[in-house]
């Protein structure tokens, strides 16, 4: 009978390690954290994808209750950093961001509002935007997300109208 202090016998890894090992494991190849949106499509996501984002929801609600173990927390933190905060408002300021970025420099041009023709795909860019102008005035967009769309979108601050004025003044319709 082999004994259970088998110096050449590995530990058994319990559900939850192997449940942190493949959210580590995803996370590093993936670049990035699993949607929380695959839980409503279901029928494109993978089994994997499905598991890995239920299981992080499970420990965000055992941690927001307080009930999560500091060493699993200890764990959680130390090899899968963000795990508490991926897939909130940050993740989805940034991929809206990006969106916006890669627009721009592809179109030459910024979004237009003009909900007549332009595409929903468009318009849904040129919305973000404009929210983004919007919490700035009023005092409400994060330092931080302030110095990212100054430094990646010049300009961005003008209203759409001195967008358009500015672009025929300089007698381009292309953003520069």
């Amino acid at each position: 009978m082999p004994s259970a202090s088998r110096p050449d016998r590995k530990p058994r890894l319990s559900a939850w390690d192997k449940a942190l090992l493949d959210a580590v494991a995803y996370v590093e190849i993936t670049g990035s954290f699993p949607r929380r949106r695959v839980l409503n499509d279901r029928a494109n996501a993978s089994e994997r994808e499905l598991r890995i984002v239920s299981w992080i929801q499970y420990q965000r609600r055992l941690s927001s209750k307080g009930d999560l173990k500091p060493e699993r927390r200890e764990q959680l933190d130390k090899q899968l950093p963000g795990w508490d905060t991926a897939g909130t408002q940050e993740e989805t300021w940034l991929r809206n961001f990006t969106t916006v970025v890669k627009w721009i420099q592809a179109n030459k041009r910024w979004p237009s509002l003009n909900i007549y023709y332009t595409p929903a795909s468009e318009l849904k860019l040129a919305r973000w935007l404009h929210i983004q102008r919007r919490r700035q005035t009023v005092g409400k967009l994060e330092q931080h997300r302030l110095e990212q769309l100054d430094k990646y979108l010049p300009g961005w601050r003008g209203s759409v109208e001195d967008q358009a004025d500015d672009a025929d003044r300089a007698g381009t319709s292309d953003m520069e």
